[in-house]
């Protein structure tokens, strides 16, 4: 009697392992899914480049045109009309020596100016 209870409780014991090991591998338990490919690779510093290749027509992005309204002598240019230039790329060279002497000349004006304002101001009081 004993051995039909102990092969009772085996037996029991088994179909209950099997309905866990069912259920564990139909709710995605360990190692259930699809499986994927790895291949793996030494990590080392390198640059990345593209290139894309394109036809069409090339538009400024934006466009600057220079005036003076007084005349000003160029004395060295550094790019010709289509040259592809760079952003703080030096253009051209300027010659502003008379322009400086006439800063210069109006900033001494200026302070007679001031002087003779204040020599009024304290003979008026």
């Amino acid at each position: 009697m004993k051995k039909k209870i102990v092969i009772g409780i085996c037996v029991a014991a088994l179909i209950i392992t099997l309905i866990v090991v069912g259920i564990v591998k139909n709710t995605g338990g360990a190692g259930s899914g699809p499986v994927f490919s790895v291949e793996a690779a030494e990590i080392k510093k390198d640059d990345i480049s593209s290139a894309i290749s394109a036809n069409g027509t090339v538009a400024e992005v934006e466009k600057s045109e220079v005036y003076f309204d007084t005349p000003v002598k160029v004395t060295k240019l550094y790019v010709k009309q289509n040259d592809v230039v760079k952003k703080g790329q030096k253009l051209a060279e300027f010659d502003f020596d008379d322009m400086n002497s006439k800063l210069e000349q109006a900033r001494l004006e200026k302070q007679s100016m001031e002087l003779t304002l204040k020599k009024l101001k304290v003979t008026d009081t």
